[in-house]
């Protein structure tokens, strides 16, 4: 992504708000609960949901050819329409055994017994997988608006919705010109759009910045699945909005983002311009985050998490469920696995 549309997104927020989770388990073996999403007033929040919906179905692939993965569960629940209005993959199957335990594959067709996805080059084709329907902007926010954001004619005058993919930013708002009707009808949209997208992907690694224009607060509730297995989330180089994708408070310090290698960690450096970048909404204002490291280490020049010009250690810095995190990634492309809590 380019600097400028960091810099123009960033000067749209203005505060963050953690959101809260309280989960029961049911006679299944899924943990399902609800999350609160505080939206302030005329502020903006990092957030993620890190509750999903419950599998369609699952078992083992029974083998593979190139991206074409067998399997004798039945796929009879899966539809046969597989993508969404904006032609992406709307299912996915996440492998649950082996060293790709964690891995998210985009399903792009199905046969009774098979199912392709967009890469399975690293699979062996004996794995147990189960499938899920992406989360998507209607079932966070209402399809029609349920969350009670601010409406309007254009992201000029109407809360905004901030999604990053592949480093493109782009903007969702929930189009009410004050009208409806067949015509002008109410919906998510994009700017200089008409299609409804309320079936946009939020990836279960993936947040969003809600830029709140109004002058009052809302409260959203999520419900859903709790994740319980192992998570590979892929972090690019360049601007992504990334989360813990459980449901457990974190540190900095925890978040298994630090490995002192920039092939499977974040880069380290001297300052913010040589590092990787965590932004981080705290108290109505961004804050940066990198792993100093100067070369040197030892007890004057500590290896650890710090803020530009602090020289202090911000390992302890709270990461509260839901809060997601705003990434510039300098390195190449990686894998980051979350730790998995004992849920």
């Amino acid at each position: 992504m380019k600097k400028t549309n960091l810099l123009a997104v960033l000067a749209l927020a203005l505060a963050a708000t953690p959101a809260f989770l309280h989960a029961q388990t049911t006679n299944y073996s899924d943990v399902v609960g609800y999350m609160q999403i505080s939206i302030p007033a005329g502020r903006a929040s990092l957030v993620s949901f890190p509750l999903g919906s419950a599998p369609i179905t699952s078992g083992i692939f029974s083998g593979k050819s190139g991206n074409v993965l067998s399997t004798s569960a039945s796929l009879a629940a899966l539809p046969s329409a597989l993508a969404n209005s904006s032609n992406e993959p709307a299912y996915y199957a996440e492998v649950t055994s082996g060293p790709n335990s964690g891995l998210i594959l985009e399903i792009t067709a199905k046969t009774t017994g098979s199912i392709t996805v967009g890469d399975a080059s690293s699979l062996t084709g004996n794995e147990s997988f189960q499938i899920k329907k992406f989360t998507t902007l209607g079932d966070v926010l209402g399809a029609g608006n349920s969350a009670g954001l601010l409406g309007g004619d254009s992201v000029t005058n109407a809360d905004v919705v901030w999604a990053v993919a592949n480093g493109a930013w782009k903007q969702y708002f929930f189009y009410d010109d004050g009208f409806g009707g067949e015509i002008d009808p109410l919906q998510w949209q994009t700017p200089g759009s008409i299609g409804d997208k309320s079936d946009t992907r939020i990836d279960p690694d993936q947040g969003v910045l809600i830029v709140r224009k109004a002058g009052s607060n809302r409260t959203v509730t999520v419900t859903g699945t709790v994740k319980t297995t192992a998570t590979i989330s892929p972090l690019l180089n360049g601007a992504q909005i990334i989360t813990n994708p459980y449901p457990t408070d974190k540190t900095l310090g925890t978040l298994n983002l630090r490995t002192g290698n920039s092939s499977t960690g974040l880069v380290e450096g001297d300052s913010v311009n040589n590092s990787d970048v965590i932004y981080k909404l705290d108290n109505g204002a961004w804050k940066q985050y990198f792993v100093y490291n100067d070369g040197f280490g030892g007890e004057i020049d500590p290896v650890q998490w710090q803020t530009p010009g602090s020289g202090v250690d911000q390992s302890g810095v709270a990461v509260s469920a839901g809060e997601a995190l705003l990434l510039i990634r300098r390195g190449s492309a990686f894998n980051w696995s979350p730790e998995k809590p004992n849920l």
